[in-house]
């Protein structure tokens, strides 16, 4: 299959901008779909699928890290995904709600495990003052996820998807911020009867996610799992009012909503760490140790900012990356003119303040594996000059395509 890689990836990272078009084929999508599920992870044991289980990567980053279980019988290390970002064709997980529908995911994927600080309850579910406390050590490798698939929780409301059409241009403009822990406190009391506690309850603040796909903001509900505010919903029946709304953007990390079984109360605490690309590869639409995950799609203008945010929700965002017309914006600097005689920097760059860390715009770009980022390209020379430890490497056959990506109908 044919893919592009930087074998050492760009130095690690807690925020990021990324913006990119893709088209999938229905080939594509019909074939990640029926990929089976092997023997040995059937039934309990499918907490961590094969790398990129049913998913059509996009974009991959980051490292590998091996998941360790609590099954206690020395089997547990499974391999896990880098961070990606991919279709989700997983369908079987969701059957029953969105059937035949394949979406957009973002997982980012973190080295570090999660803390509990565990007290014991009273037998009416109230914490007891004055009991001492330990630390469990859950031994697994944490994760965001955002399945592009979501509805608010209790409701039987409409659910949000971020539903990719196949043989059709999508846009996908993605902002992310790990700088900020996250905070749940969890109660074991029964959320149907009195004292009607909830059993989570996440705190305000914590990591950020946002995105829009096709020119529309989707920061909502299709963030779950890792939407924060799903967790913070109090039970339909409870008298208890419920916990103040959190906003939609905050997210918080799989293993945060790990729920342990028994009498106990506990704070669970994600502290932040960056995504470890440095020295990991990044591939598009995935790297050589995924080569066998790579799908065929066509995918143009890749912009990578790492270190900044961005608003999806405001539109003049979202205008540096597409146009009125929903084509795509030229990360291209205008020449020079009588008023601003060394030019005008391109629309995201002068938005973001920044020229993107990894850049991918044209056809001869994309085949050669061309980065004319700053990973790519050291401006601070005059001229600049290529950093061949920040180029993709190529690998099969690279093709350009028409017509160019586009919103509008063909």
């Amino acid at each position: 299959m044919s893919y592009l890689q930087i074998p050492t990836g760009i130095p690690s990272f807690q925020k990021a901008v990324i913006s990119f078009w893709f088209r999938v084929p229905k080939a594509s999508i019909d074939a990640a779909r029926v990929q089976p599920i092997p023997d040995n992870l059937e039934g309990d044991r499918n907490d961590y699928f094969p790398a990129l289980f049913r998913t059509i990567p996009l974009v991959t980053f980051g490292s590998v890290e091996a998941a360790v279980t609590d099954y206690g019988d020395g089997t547990g290390a499974y391999p896990t995904s880098p961070s990606y970002i991919g279709v989700d064709c997983s369908r079987s997980r969701f059957t029953a709600l969105w059937p035949n529908q394949d979406s957009l995911a973002v997982h980012l994927a973190m080295p570090n495990t999660m803390t509990f600080v565990m007290n014991p309850m009273a037998t009416d579910g109230r914490d007891p003052p004055g009991e001492p406390q330990y630390v469990h050590n859950l031994q697994r490798k944490d994760a965001f996820y955002m399945s592009g698939k979501g509805d608010v929780p209790y409701t039987g409301g409409q659910s949000s998807i971020l539903d990719v059409t196949a043989d059709t241009w999508h846009h996908a403009l993605i902002s992310f911020d790990l700088t900020t822990p996250a905070v749940m406190r969890y109660t074991t009391a029964n959320p149907t009867a009195p004292p009607f506690e909830p059993t989570t309850l996440m705190l305000p603040g914590g990591p950020t996610f946002m995105w829009a796909f096709d020119d529309v903001d989707k920061t909502d509900y299709s963030l779950s799992p890792s939407c924060a505010q799903i967790y913070n919903t109090q039970f339909p029946e409870s008298p208890v009012s419920p916990p103040a709304p959190l906003p939609l953007k905050q997210i918080t990390t799989n293993n945060l909503i790990e729920v342990f079984g028994g009498a106990w109360a506990f704070t669970a605490t994600w502290n932040p760490v960056p995504i470890k690309s440095l020295d990991n590869p990044i591939g598009a639409p995935a790297s050589a140790m995924f080569v066998d995950n790579v799908y065929h799609v066509e995918m143009a203008e890749f912009q990578m900012f790492t270190g900044v945010t961005l608003d999806t929700g405001i539109e003049s965002n979202r205008r540096a990356f597409v146009d009125d017309d929903g084509n795509p914006v030229p990360p291209e600097r205008e020449p020079p003119t009588v008023d601003h005689p060394d030019g005008q920097p391109a629309p995201a760059e002068k938005l973001l303040g920044k020229w993107p860390d990894i850049l991918l715009h044209g056809s001869d770009r994309w085949s050669n594996g061309e980065n004319t980022g700053t990973t790519g390209v050291d401006f601070n020379v005059d001229p600049p000059e290529e950093k061949p430890e920040g180029q993709f490497k190529p690998t099969g056959e690279i093709r350009a395509y028409t017509p160019d990506p586009s919103l509008q109908p063909p």
